[in-house]
């Protein structure tokens, strides 16, 4: 049970915070997971941002499988989920008056909802 509103906003607020401070640095580490490097006229090729992970070895491959698993998490599904959250939200966010109700009474209901 959340003891008020400012509580639940406060950790909301800083949830999103965290998200968007964090997503940038794990996107950017995934997305690494797929550049390779040629040597040799082809003959080798490494990993740009790690040169010991040759891109021909089984390790790779599985390493591969993983990033693409986690471009789905991260990159595409945290802002598919902060859109999905925000866009049930959106009526408590921006309240419209509804129903003959004006939008000061909307507020002062939602300052008494705890639920968000």
């Amino acid at each position: 049970e959340w003891k008020s509103v400012g509580s639940l906003s406060d950790s909301f607020s800083m949830w999103l915070t965290m998200i968007f401070l964090v997503l940038p640095v794990i996107s950017r580490r995934i997305t690494q997971s797929f550049r390779c490097s040629e040597y040799d006229g082809g003959q080798y090729s490494y990993l740009e941002s790690d040169a010991s992970m040759d891109c021909d070895a089984t390790r790779y491959e599985s390493m591969v499988v993983f990033a693409a698993l986690m471009v789905l998490v991260y990159p595409l599904g945290l802002p598919l989920l902060v859109f999905i959250m925000l866009f049930r939200l959106r009526d408590k966010l921006n309240p419209r008056g509804k129903d003959g109700v004006s939008e000061e009474a909307v507020v002062a209901d939602r300052k008494e909802d705890a639920k968000l």
